[in-house]
């Protein structure tokens, strides 16, 4: 299983240990920058992530990212590609919430978070999933969180003027991801 402790949040989430604050902290300017000089555009086109620009950036937490998936998830040589990372960016006064999948374009989808809110500060991930579930999540940085591209899931408002960044991927395939340790198709 590597190097990344797992988690299974519920049968369709699960958590991983994965530790990029050192390789982001130092382009974290750079990211606020880009998002909000590429945020509007975005938009525009439905999108609310923007795409990390800096090469050798991306490149590091593509391999770190794909590194997880494929220590973690049986996909035979059904891969696809994976989906640039992307970062969205919020605090209590720029926030978009928008209930959505990724169906469309990723099987496995991941999320990490860069200086989430603590507690009562809000930020939370949401993944209503009815009949019988819905989970909130407290982000806590250091942690990757992955799950299927068609479970719908959404920011939720924070309290904080703090900038809330997520790094966001899609591991695309042909067939349908089975967990190593669960066992579980999704």
């Amino acid at each position: 299983m590597g190097e990344n402790k797992f988690k299974e949040i519920s049968p369709y989430i699960h958590q991983y240990d994965f530790p990029i604050l050192n390789i982001v902290k130092p382009h974290i300017n750079n990211i606020l920058n880009q998002f909000f000089e590429l945020k509007d555009e975005m938009m525009e086109k439905g999108i609310n992530n923007v795409p990390i620009m800096d090469e050798n950036l991306a490149s590091v937490l593509d391999n770190k990212f794909s590194k997880v998936i494929e220590n973690n998830y049986d996909i035979g040589d059904s891969f696809i590609s994976t989906v640039r990372p992307a970062i969205y960016v919020q605090n209590n006064k720029d926030f978009k919430s928008d209930l959505h999948n990724h169906i469309d374009t990723t099987s496995i989808t991941a999320v990490t978070y860069i200086n989430p809110p603590k507690g009562s500060d809000g930020g939370e991930i949401e993944f209503p999933h009815p009949p019988t579930e819905n989970y909130v999540i407290q982000p806590t940085e250091g942690r990757l969180y992955v799950f299927p591209g068609w479970l719908y899931h959404r920011p939720l408002k924070q309290n904080n003027e703090d900038w809330r960044i997520s790094i966001n991927w899609g591991y695309l395939c042909r067939n349908r991801p089975i967990h190593k340790v669960t066992k579980k198709m999704w």
